[in-house]
């Protein structure tokens, strides 16, 4: 059965530049065009399923996903997990706050 995993900004940032992950924004859409983590793909939580998270050319790499604080993401994961996920999937801690906390760009408007 899948996991849900926590990962800090420092790790998912090694992870995209050597790419072994995928990196989901569940955030709205007007908050990811103003604000987004490059490489980033949003897909907003209301909308979120197995079919639009996991796609043939991101097998193998990890699942994370990310909102503004964590919140969210967490919602995105359970829903994931319930809708059946046979991978485990990783919640970015502190989501898009967090990785500029840590010093990590963004992508602004």
């Amino acid at each position: 059965m899948a996991t849900i995993n926590g990962v800090n900004s420092e790790t998912l940032s090694q992870w995209l530049n050597s790419n072994d992950a995928v990196l989901v924004d569940v955030r709205e859409t007007n908050e990811h065009q103003s604000e987004r983590i490059e490489g980033s793909r949003n897909i907003p939580l209301s909308g979120i399923t197995l079919n639009e998270a996991y796609l043939p050319e991101h097998k193998d790499k990890k699942l994370v996903v990310h909102c503004l604080a964590g919140g969210r993401s967490a919602m995105a994961c359970q829903k994931l997990i319930g809708d059946g996920a046979n991978a485990d999937i990783w919640n970015l801690e502190g989501g898009i706050s967090a990785w500029k906390s840590a010093g990590l760009e963004v992508i602004s408007k």
